[in-house]
């Protein structure tokens, strides 16, 4: 079974994802701060899904290295980010 990962969930809850966000929710597995390391394995991750979540992150380049850290050789990243001239 693949690990998947939907990073800054929310409630947003996806089957077979684990979800992860800083703050309690329904949607939410495993509580952590997206703006330290993840408390993820290396190279132990097939999929990695985040929406709407980078442009709230800190430190952006520190989080793409987790992911990268965490994401198998063959794995997959999906990430949905609002049009630039979205006003919310």
């Amino acid at each position: 079974m693949p690990i998947q990962l939907n990073l800054g969930c929310g409630d947003q809850q996806l089957p077979g994802y684990i979800g992860l966000d800083r703050l309690r929710g329904q949607g939410v597995d495993v509580i952590c701060d997206l703006n330290h390391p993840l408390p993820i394995a290396a190279n132990s991750v097939d999929h990695v899904y985040a929406k709407s979540l980078l442009e709230h992150i800190a430190d952006l380049e520190q989080l793409l290295a987790e992911v990268q850290r965490v994401l198998k050789l063959s794995g997959e990243i999906y990430f949905y980010v609002p049009h630039w001239n979205n006003p919310f």
